[in-house]
C-alpha cells in the first residue's frame, strides 16, 4: 500500500490502526494523542522523582526534619521519621505504579 510506504508502517499496523480508531472522529483522536502525551509527561515525571529519591534518601529526611523545624513542631526520633517517610513513599509508589 502507499500510504504505508508514505509514512513508513507496516499493513499489519495500518490495519491494526484502523480497526482500533475506525470510530473515532478527527477531534477525538486529537484529544486522545493530547490525554496520551499528558500521561507521558506525568509518568516520566513521576518516574524521575521516585529515581532522584532513590539516589538521594538521605535529602528527605534531611528536608523533612528542616521542615519540623521550621513549623517549630518537636521532630520525631530520626528512626520513626524514616519509618514514616517509607510508608508514605510506598503508598505514593503504590498509586503511580500503573
Amino acid at each position: 500500500m502507499e500510504i504505508c510506504r508514505k509514512h513508513g508502517i507496516s499493513q499489519q499496523t495500518f490495519y491494526l490502526w484502523k480497526r482500533k480508531y475506525a470510530g473515532l472522529g478527527l477531534s477525538e483522536l486529537r484529544e486522545l494523542r493530547q490525554l496520551r502525551e499528558e500521561n507521558a509527561k506525568k509518568t516520566r515525571c513521576c518516574r524521575e522523582h521516585l529515581l532522584a529519591r532513590e539516589r538521594q534518601p538521605e535529602r528527605l529526611l534531611e528536608t523533612a526534619l528542616e521542615r519540623f523545624r521550621e513549623l517549630r513542631l518537636e521532630s520525631p526520633t530520626v528512626e520513626r521519621l524514616e519509618r514514616l517517610l517509607g510508608s508514605a513513599l510506598r503508598i505514593f509508589e503504590e498509586q503511580f505504579s500503573d
